[in-house]
């Protein structure tokens, strides 16, 4: 076959066909699989002994084969990689409750506030927006702060060994 000044399509692309058969789940034997990206720590789980109570830290990346506790020397084996996620899961979770009970809180407090500055106006008192506005917010995440508190509190996690 005779070279000529253009390049041959066949077999060749301009990469978007892959990229479109890779987004819809295809294989194009080009690709590498996707491992998640190592940690540069271990992470540290608090933890308490149910022998004297004390309030410990666990490194997950100890090599020991149990946890020790350091005052009453009491002992218990090493949780699993299925109870880390377990537990990591259940303080996420009392986290994302606790955020939400103090953001509530903070516009409670914030729109509370508002309407004393709002009422410092005599003119302000007589319209019935700018008087119920801001204490209606105020009162309704009060309440949501209770509900989400409560919740909090009923979410709180603690590891016992």
């Amino acid at each position: 076959m005779a070279k000529s000044g253009k390049q041959s399509s066949v077999g060749k692309g301009t990469g978007r066909h892959k990229s479109q058969s890779a987004a819809k789940g295809k294989s194009t034997g080009s690709m590498k699989a996707v491992r998640p990206a190592p940690r540069a720590g271990h992470e540290l789980v608090p933890v308490v002994c149910s022998q004297c109570w004390e309030e410990l830290v666990y490194d997950t990346g100890s090599g020991a084969d149990a946890i020790v506790c350091p005052i009453c020397e009491h002992a218990a084996g090493k949780p699993d990689d299925a109870t880390l996620h377990h537990i990591a899961d259940k303080r996420g979770q009392e986290k994302r409750s606790f955020m939400l009970a103090f953001v509530f809180g903070m516009v409670a407090v914030v729109s509370y506030w508002a309407w004393v500055f709002l009422m410092a106006n005599p003119a302000n008192a007589a319209d019935d927006g700018t008087f119920y506005g801001p204490l209606g917010v105020a009162g309704l995440c009060t309440l949501l702060l209770l509900i989400f508190g409560a919740k909090h509190e009923g979410q709180r996690w603690e590891v016992y060994f």
